[in-house]
């Protein structure tokens, strides 16, 4: 692989601007990736976002950068921004954070534009040469100044673009900027390409939508770090049943290791996991454990006191509720290195691979045919032993259950469900396969614009 030059210029990143934004954790876990594969990579983002520099290693240097105002200044044809420099975890990724006048600064209108024509100037003045630049939502000017201010010979900068709304007014403006828009899930970007011959199609123009490429993200390891889990992956059949017997004994549930677990993590939406559905999933012979913060989830708690009492009663239906953010992730841990199911029905969208974390744990999951799950999970068979989780039609009613009832049916042969819990353990949920997919992404323009100048010259 050549050696690649990759920018991005960013409105958030991970750990400088927090860590609540996942845009902001997606551009640090895939710079970082992109880094480990000895991609010079480097990340600039607005000053603004970054309130003490210095706490995370930036120095502030004083040499002033004179930016090109382009209208940005009022009456002004140049501006004077100053930025700091310095580098993200192990240092393999260079940070720059770029601070604009006041007059620029407190005008958010103007302020995006002025940031990203202000990037473009630090990346020549520091002779940067990427042979790709990234830019995301609030960074979109970016990409057609990419294409003028930073091309060497008169070839321009593979430019990529993080859609995540195509529907986002801003995304579709400045679509026909981008070499290629990057959606986080294969599934949608197939939809989107699918119909791209429908002009009447609203959202994205139909030539941008045959740009758009799916890539699914990794884990978001902030949040799920399984060090110190206390599983044994070296011997994962006797770990989790020593994990299962104890958190059993704890929660006052009957039945010893040999006993199907399930685990529910909240918010559960609705419309996945309905009345009648978990009202026969409490029926079943089974034994299910809900991890659920008291307050978000106080509706799944109802609803389970209301359609499954008689189960709770039997202590066969358990909900555990924690108020903090940081208890109840530690639970969510506890009770994944003890279940055997897991059932994917969380509210929000999924879309990243952090859907997939209780694999991690040896967990097979019962997930919806959507999204990531549709993405990566392939429906286990088995008579062949192959597969990685039980997939059903959230729309069709009683196919929740019954994957249910095909994930009991497999528990039952101890030897195929070891094979699916251990093949659900070394499930890849790392940044690094999305980082190359990336790269590609930049080889697959740069092949096309070779072909192009090829054909160019065979006209002439």
């Amino acid at each position: 692989m050549k050696a690649f030059r990759v920018l991005f210029v960013s409105s958030e990143l991970a750990p400088l601007t927090g860590d609540e934004h996942p845009l902001a954790r997606e551009v640090s876990f895939l710079a970082r990736a992109l880094a480990a594969l000895d991609v010079d990579t480097t990340v600039v983002v607005p000053g603004h976002r970054v309130p003490v520099p210095t706490r995370f290693g930036l120095a502030r240097r004083l040499a002033p950068l004179a930016v090109s105002a382009g209208g940005l200044a009022g009456d002004f044809d140049t501006f004077d921004a100053t930025f700091h420099e310095g580098t993200l975890g192990d240092g393999r990724v260079k940070l720059l954070a770029i601070d604009l006048p006041a007059v620029i600064e407190e005008d958010p209108a103007r302020r995006d534009r002025a940031f990203c024509r202000a990037a473009m100037t630090l990346a020549t003045r520091l002779e940067l040469r990427p042979d790709a630049v990234w830019a995301g939502p609030g960074t979109e000017p970016a990409l057609a100044l990419a294409r003028t201010e930073l091309a060497v010979d008169g070839v321009a900068p593979v430019t990529l673009y993080a859609l995540r709304d195509p529907d986002d007014p801003d995304a579709i403006a400045v679509a026909a900027h981008a070499d290629r828009l990057v959606v986080t899930s294969p599934t949608l970007a197939q939809r989107l390409a699918a119909a791209a011959a429908d002009d009447a199609q609203p959202g994205l123009p139909a030539p941008e939508r045959e740009r758009v490429r799916g890539i699914l993200s990794g884990m978001d390891a902030l949040t799920w770090d399984r060090r110190g889990d206390g599983l044994d992956r070296a011997e994962l059949g006797a770990s989790k049943a020593a994990h299962k017997r104890a958190l059993k004994q704890r929660l006052g549930l009957r039945g010893g290791a040999q006993a199907p677990l399930l685990a529910l993590c909240g918010p559960v939406d609705p419309d996945i996991l309905g009345d009648d559905a978990l009202a026969e999933l409490s029926r079943l012979d089974l034994t299910i454990v809900v991890a659920a913060d008291p307050v978000r989830d106080a509706a799944l708690c109802r609803r389970i006191d209301d359609l499954a009492g008689g189960a709770t009663r039997r202590g066969r239906l358990v909900v555990h509720t924690e108020a903090s953010a940081e208890a109840l992730r530690r639970f969510e841990g506890e009770l994944l290195c003890a279940a055997d199911l897991v059932l994917c029905a969380r509210t929000h969208a999924p879309n990243t691979l952090s859907e997939l974390y209780p694999m991690y744990y040896g967990v097979a999951p019962v997930a919806p045919r959507t999204a990531v799950y549709a993405d990566h999970l392939v429906d286990f068979d088995l008579l062949s032993v192959t597969g990685t989780g039980f997939l059903f039609d959230p729309t069709q009613p009683g196919q929740l259950v019954a994957a249910v009832r095909r994930a009991l049916k497999a528990f039952l042969e101890p030897r195929a469900f070891a094979t699916l819990s251990e093949r659900a353990a070394d499930f890849d949920l790392s940044w690094r396969a999305p980082a190359i997919r990336w790269l590609e992404l930049v080889q697959e323009v740069e092949r096309e614009r070779e072909a192009a100048r090829d054909a160019q010259a065979a006209a002439s």
